[in-house]
């Protein structure tokens, strides 16, 4: 039921990628990526706020505790979906003064309550995971990724679909999902005394992860912010074409994020350190082999793949697809490592992980875009994850033996 709702997640965004690029042109998928770069980026603070705690920490709490739990973290998410909008709608009325001129009105009226209900929306799917009601996550789901593509297959052939019409329709497939996520699991608010009590653990657990999240998103982006600045929005759409064919491996990567850091952390409350390792092998093993037959498959295919999805026109960039194959190796192995220093509750080489990795990423990225063309966001996410795997090694060499006298 998890892979089947990944599958379901992954492949209505590969659909709509396909969509978007077929009707509007790599130019204005480029604007659309650019835009959810924005949505990802307060949707990592969620992540490290109120999801990555929420998954490792609720398992642990008492039967008893539980209901407390839940809505403690409901209303902290809660808060966080408003601020988020908030932020939205901060961007955009100051963007004459960042971008060189106003935005698109209909980004004011759309974009900040996107945000919210996407927030909202991703929290819900989460809490149903971990409480183990698969079928209720796999509902949202169905509520909200193919509610979004039927309105723009209907848009499509209706002849109306533009950019504007997305973003409507993202609201209104979200927000139901929202509703009907939130109405089945009958959430509330929590005292303030809980709220605070919760609030200050998840912080507790979170703080590296925030600046980490934050850093995270510049070290990945910033070479694809090189490239639309350097060759255009085309490019970026071009980029976020091949990431959307990857979708296979998101679907795994979706899918690990869902169920690997709820069994590592229980895992680890059973058998300690060992248990903890035992387990990560077991998955890596498991799951690394699974993601090398898909990202076999993918890289032979590439050209095939490309032109059947997108147009015979867009075949030629097989190169990059390949490449985010090689790529998508370094991204599995540090989810293992950041599975492992989650699970110890050792977050700091996290941050600083991607401290390094971003201040390279300042660096290179235009030079490496400027001198290898799209190839140079390649090299450079590459080198960049290269040093985050070395952080992550260094700091678990130094910090493993303490870590196993306290266990």
């Amino acid at each position: 039921m998890t892979l089947a709702d990944q599958a379901l997640v992954s492949g209505s965004n590969f659909l709509l990628g396909i969509l978007l690029t077929r009707a509007l042109g790599l130019e204005a998928y480029g604007i659309y990526a650019l835009v959810w770069m924005g949505m990802t980026f307060v949707g990592g603070i969620q992540q490290t706020l109120v999801l990555a705690p929420m998954m490792s920490l609720g398992p642990k709490e008492s039967p008893e505790n539980q209901p407390a739990y839940w809505r403690a973290t409901w209303t902290i998410n809660a808060c966080l979906s408003l601020a988020g909008g908030g932020l939205a709608m901060l961007a955009i009325a100051t963007a004459p003064w960042w971008n060189g001129g106003p935005l698109p009105d209909y980004l004011l009226t759309y974009l900040p309550l996107a945000v919210i209900v996407y927030l909202i929306q991703e929290y819900l799917r989460r809490y149903f995971f971990i409480r183990s009601q698969v079928l209720w996550a796999l509902l949202v789901d169905l509520v909200a990724y193919l509610g979004l593509l039927a309105f723009i297959g209907i848009c499509w052939i209706a002849g109306e679909l533009t950019l504007e019409a997305v973003f409507l329709g993202f609201c209104g497939a979200y927000g139901s999902s929202s509703l009907l996520g939130w109405a089945a699991s009958r959430l509330t608010t929590v005292s303030k005394k809980k709220f605070t009590h919760q609030f200050k653990r998840h912080w507790v657990f979170g703080r590296w992860l925030v600046g980490t999240s934050i850093l995270q998103f510049f070290s990945g982006n910033f070479f694809i912010i090189a490239a639309g600045t350097l060759s255009g929005t085309g490019a970026v759409g071009a980029l976020r074409m091949v990431q959307n064919l990857m979708g296979v491996a998101h679907v795994l990567f979706l899918a690990m994020e869902n169920f690997v850091p709820v069994r590592a952390a229980a895992s680890m409350a059973e058998g300690g350190i060992a248990g903890l390792q035992a387990y990560l092998k077991q998955a890596t093993f498991k799951l690394g082999g699974v993601l090398g037959g898909l990202l076999l498959i993918v890289g032979v295919a590439a050209p095939w793949l490309l032109g059947w999805c997108y147009g015979a026109e867009h075949a030629s960039y097989a190169y990059l697809v390949r490449g985010f194959c090689l790529l998508y190796i370094l991204t599995f192995t540090g989810f293992i490592f950041r599975y492992y220093l989650r699970s110890v509750e050792y977050t700091f080489p996290i941050f600083l992980a991607y401290v390094l990795s971003t201040a390279f990423s300042v660096i290179a990225a235009y030079p490496m875009v400027g001198q290898f063309g799209l190839m140079g966001v390649i090299y450079g996410m590459g080198t960049a994850q290269l040093v985050v795997h070395l952080c992550y090694l260094i700091s678990l060499k130094k910090r493993l033996p303490a870590l196993r006298q306290e266990a």
